[in-house]
């Protein structure tokens, strides 16, 4: 994904990952959400060991042949995709914000549905779906938090950014309750670190 979006959220996470790395040795990234995988290639060319997982299957065929791209049905780090390998940071780029599940789950589950009907936020908010998504958000960023939480190694850094116009579906007191120290936090852009 090359827009300038994307582009500026990339900007801010890189920017990110360096003030990290002066303060600790960062080598392992995962990047969760890394669609083509332009910014771990990118990383890759910094030095970082820098991995990415998507669900959807647009994935560059360099990253998916050299085992650092691999697509996943949902959401998980199991030891399916990278083994045991745990990370100096994991990087949630784009995919903890309400908009982006509501999104993915208006296109892949309710689009056949609406098939036909004029979709509007009306008609989404009549189905039911804002609600839905709301809650499935906040189940889907902690699932995330989790499962990061067991891939990181002491000490390291889960990273989450979003564009301005975006906030997360999750708060400080969500990732405190999982275990992480909050370093920064702002609607759409987030440092945590899992203790030492």
């Amino acid at each position: 994904m090359t827009d300038s979006l994307s582009t500026s959220i990339s900007d801010r996470a890189y920017e990110i990952i360096k003030e990290l790395s002066t303060q600790k040795d960062i080598s392992e990234v995962l990047e969760i959400g890394c669609w083509d995988g332009s910014f771990v290639e990118l990383l890759r060319l910094y030095r970082y060991n820098a991995y990415g997982i998507d669900i959807q299957d647009k994935l560059g065929k360099k990253g998916v042949d050299g085992g650092y791209l691999r697509q996943c049905n949902a959401i998980s780090m199991d030891e399916k995709l990278f083994g045991s390998m745990s990370f100096d940071l994991i990087l949630a780029n784009r995919i903890m914000c309400r908009n982006t599940v509501a999104s993915l789950i208006s296109e892949r589950y309710f689009e056949p549905i609406l098939d036909g009907l004029k979709k509007t936020p009306s008609l989404k908010t009549m189905l039911g779906i804002q609600g839905f998504a709301g809650n499935i958000t906040q189940q889907q960023n902690e699932l995330i938090l989790k499962a990061s939480f067991k891939k990181l190694k002491p000490g390291k850094y889960f990273v989450a950014v979003e564009s301005d116009s975006e906030q997360f579906g999750f708060n400080e007191q969500d990732a405190q309750k999982i275990g992480y120290t909050v370093i920064r936090y702002k609607p759409n852009e987030a440092i945590l670190q899992k203790p030492e």
